[in-house]
């Protein structure tokens, strides 16, 4: 089964008065973006914060920063951590990101956006020597 836009508002239609029904909104009428994943990815909030607290850390080497990253974090610290956390991945031409939903109550727990770009050339380097052949598979 497919989640749509309407399914993912839906999902979160009794926040409509709330802050968070809106940040799911105005994401939502981003331009360009598609579900990149047919369902959301279902995880543990222990295995998401655990996630997003290193994401956070590599912003300081990298310079770019998560938006929405720390409020998520905020709010996964507070989630007991065997809570399943529902994540529906969104991407396109010039942006990608995240909404995080609790699943047992809808509750909107937040959402990340980044801007692409273009990978650097240490990265490709380091793709395609992970990505070349071992001797032992050859």
């Amino acid at each position: 089964m497919s989640v749509t836009w309407h399914d993912l508002l839906s999902r979160v239609d009794h926040l409509r008065s709330a802050e968070a029904f809106n940040r799911v909104q105005n994401f939502v009428n981003l331009n360009g973006l598609h579900q990149s994943r047919q369902k959301p990815d279902v995880n543990n909030a222990a295995e998401v914060l655990s996630l997003w607290q290193i994401r956070c850390k590599n912003t300081a080497i990298t310079g770019v920063a998560i938006p929405g990253a720390p409020e998520l974090i905020r709010n996964l610290t507070q989630m007991p951590p065997d809570a399943e956390i529902e994540q529906y991945g969104f991407t396109g031409e010039k942006l990608a990101g995240s909404i995080f939903i609790k699943r047992q109550t809808g509750e909107f727990l937040g959402d990340t956006i980044v801007e692409r770009r273009p990978k650097s050339q240490e990265m490709l380097q380091l793709e395609a020597e992970l990505l070349q052949p071992s001797r032992k598979s050859a």
